[in-house]
């Protein structure tokens, strides 16, 4: 297994957190916690689609041989 599959299964994972945390935060109001709560699960949600696209292409760029060597 490639470095590049290892990290791009990290973001994978990493992405699919991301969206966990976003959708529960998504209607905190941010009167009891601290409003940093709310900025984390805004950037989570915001955010999720590119870390699992990267995720992805890493997979896939790891999976592919290398000729040049």
């Amino acid at each position: 297994m490639t470095i590049y599959r290892k990290i791009g299964i990290g973001f994978i994972l990493l992405g699919i957190a991301m969206f966990m945390i976003g959708v529960s935060l998504f209607t905190y109001q941010g009167k009891r916690l601290n409003p940093i709560i709310s900025d984390i699960g805004m950037y989570s949600f915001f955010l999720w689609l590119p870390t699992l696209t990267t995720g992805i292409v890493l997979v896939v760029k790891g999976g592919q041989k290398n000729d040049e060597t």
